[in-house]
């Protein structure tokens, strides 16, 4: 499966932390996208709407890379004017993380099995 660029790596300045006694801050940071990967989850039960695979990456002045991967609920207020229970909930974006997930080989992480674990349904009172 392939990665999409979203977000060329672009530099930044970040603030400057202290981890493990020495002090560190962000230079550069990318986004990527997976749809293959995001096409694993079924929809929300609450809203029908799908998610978006992301993996963000930031990489530190220390030359410590770190990747955070996550799929994010997309919000589908924009075209239908509705919002979505679940993100009404959170108050917030809804996001699922996937540590585990491996765009590379297809793989979703634990998260896929566990969310698309749960019983079909035709169509719930909030659709």
């Amino acid at each position: 499966m392939e990665l999409i660029l979203n977000t060329p790596k672009k530099d930044v300045l970040g603030t400057p932390i202290e981890r493990d006694g020495v002090w560190d801050w962000k230079v550069a940071f990318e986004s990527w996208e997976c749809p293959e990967l995001a096409a694993l989850l079924k929809p929300c039960p609450f809203c029908g709407g799908g998610f978006t695979f992301h993996q963000d990456v930031d990489y530190w002045h220390s030359g410590r890379i770190m990747k955070y991967q996550y799929y994010l609920h997309r919000d589908k207020y924009k075209k239908t004017g509705d919002y979505c229970p679940l993100v009404m909930i959170a108050n917030s974006a809804v996001t699922l993380p996937a540590g585990d997930a491996r765009p590379e080989d297809g793989y979703g992480g634990e998260i896929v099995e566990k969310w698309n674990r749960r019983a079909n349904r035709e169509a719930t009172p909030w659709q």
